[in-house]
């Protein structure tokens, strides 16, 4: 990877760069295991799901959940672009037609998506946005009182781009960061690394993990962490290129 300031054809894209460290500094550590509750309908009732979120992680948590029981249909889509909604549209025929109802009135783009999504005729909630927005999403999702699923549960608060990826293992999850700030994200080759910071975060923990203890295995610095009712809260002063924070 290129120092600050230089250039040069031996840098790489941010994209193999966070490939090569997830898989460098997590190793074998296995992905969330929070699963899709299995949701049946009472009587004929169908399970009416709304997705908010419609990319990769969005539409694979919908292919999930209508496979998951019968009585199931995807009834509302959501996103703040369009491209991602068509291309989730495409995927999900491929995989179960049959339980996909989301003519274009029910394909809804933009930031108040979330919003139209919840207000549609839904009982199932999907949240699978990227997770600076989960907060908002699901104190909305929960006043409207749907049933929830929602994708990665934390929160990163603070200036910049950054790419979360949140893993479980017995006892500990690991929280990987990594900053992708650029003019050009992931269309050009990393010249320079832009630091970032204070980064404000929120964890929601899996019921093994106490999260009382904090480490930092990149900068090695000492944080606190503080929260509670299943919910542990840090921050990082700054961040150059990525950290991986162990919560035990």
């Amino acid at each position: 990877m290129a120092k600050p300031g230089e250039t040069g054809k031996d840098s790489t894209t941010r994209r193999e760069f966070l490939k090569g460290s997830t898989a460098a500094v997590v190793g074998s550590a296995v992905a969330a295991g929070w699963t899709i509750p299995a949701v049946y309908a009472a009587g004929s009732d169908e399970i009416r799901v709304g997705l908010i979120g419609c990319g990769g992680r969005g539409t694979g948590a919908g292919e999930n959940v209508a496979q998951a029981a019968p009585g199931v249909k995807i009834i509302a889509l959501g996103d703040v672009f369009k491209d991602k909604i068509d291309s989730c549209v495409d995927s999900l025929k491929k995989t179960v037609a049959d339980k996909l109802d989301v003519p274009e009135e029910r394909q809804f783009v933009g930031l108040d998506a979330y919003q139209k999504v919840l207000a549609a005729d839904v009982n199932y909630i999907i949240l699978a946005t990227p997770p600076g927005f989960r907060p908002l999403h699901l104190k909305a999702a929960v006043a409207a009182g749907k049933n929830i699923f929602t994708e990665k549960p934390l929160a990163v608060d603070g200036p910049g781009l950054i790419d979360c990826h949140l893993y479980r293992q017995p006892g500990r999850a690991i929280l990987h960061l990594v900053n992708l700030t650029s003019a050009g994200t992931w269309r050009q080759p990393v010249h320079e690394l832009i630091p970032v910071g204070p980064l404000r975060v929120r964890v929601r923990l899996p019921d093994d993990v106490r999260g009382k203890n904090l480490r930092l295995l990149v900068s090695g610095r000492k944080v606190s962490v503080t929260g509670a009712k299943g919910w542990r809260h840090f921050e990082l002063g700054s961040l150059l290129d990525h950290e991986v924070a162990v919560l035990t």
